[in-house]
């Protein structure tokens, strides 16, 4: 739970600072979604999680995989947290998805 803690600071301040900045743009997908910004935060989180993980081959693989999981599910948390207005909290949102993701 610590690592997806670390995703979601991280990426929150990613965002803010995308923000304040004027830079906060949408890559588009093909597909329409956003796997540009996606690959780009998860490029830049990775190397933050990956010390974090036990010695493994695959850990590099691990490492992106949970960046990945943590901005999916914060994109979905904020998606949900608009459709309501505001009326929820986000922190509560993004919990919700990590243990629908976690689901086995």
């Amino acid at each position: 739970m610590k690592v997806f803690l670390v995703v979601i600071v991280v990426g929150l301040l990613i965002v803010v600072v995308d923000l304040l900045v004027g830079i906060a743009h949408i890559v588009t997908a093909p597909d329409g979604g956003s796997s540009g910004i996606v690959a780009a935060h998860r490029e830049l989180l990775a190397p933050l999680i990956e010390p974090r993980l036990p010695a493994s081959a695959h850990r590099a693989l691990e490492a992106r995989a949970i960046a990945a999981a943590g901005i999916t599910c914060m994109q979905a948390a904020t998606e949900e947290w608009v459709r309501l207005r505001g009326r929820a909290d986000i922190a509560e949102l993004y919990d919700i998805a990590v243990r629908a993701a976690r689901r086995p």
